[in-house]
């Protein structure tokens, strides 16, 4: 806990009273209350990452502390159930291994989502009941 009241305390110092809500808003939403790792990135911005139900969250936030967006990445049997209905429609012979979910605020989370079968590995990406293949690789 102390680690993340010095995090916060460092990130608010500079920022202004409107940024300084967004950020706080957002890390009591999302940040658990203590292992927090706080980086001011080379153009100013601010990554915190942290680990939570065994779920690996990185937020970035710009230099006036707005957040810009969370990449969350777990394993595929944390998926929600209804992205992976979607995927499995399709997929249906293909394990989920990994995932990495991205939450930008107005929009929809996007999923890219690491499928493997028989030394083949496919990234999809998944937002909004639309799905399109990024990449395929072999093994």
């Amino acid at each position: 806990m102390k680690n993340l009241i010095i995090c916060v305390a460092i990130l608010l110092a500079g920022l202004g009273a409107g940024a300084q809500n967004s950020l706080v808003t957002h890390i009591a939403a999302t940040c658990p209350p203590s292992g927090a790792d706080v980086t001011e990135l080379s153009d100013h911005s601010i990554l915190i990452r942290y680990t939570q139900n065994d779920i690996r969250y990185r937020a970035f936030y710009d230099k006036n502390g707005t957040w810009l967006h969370t990449v969350a990445s777990y394993g595929g049997t944390s998926l929600p159930a209804s992205v992976r209905g979607l995927i499995k429609t399709s997929w249906y012979n293909w394990n989920i291994t990994y995932v990495d979910e991205v939450q930008t605020p107005g929009l929809s989370p996007v999923y890219r989502v690491q499928l493997k079968r028989n030394g083949r590995l496919v990234i999809l990406r998944v937002s909004d009941e639309e799905m399109a293949t990024e990449e395929e690789l072999r093994d």
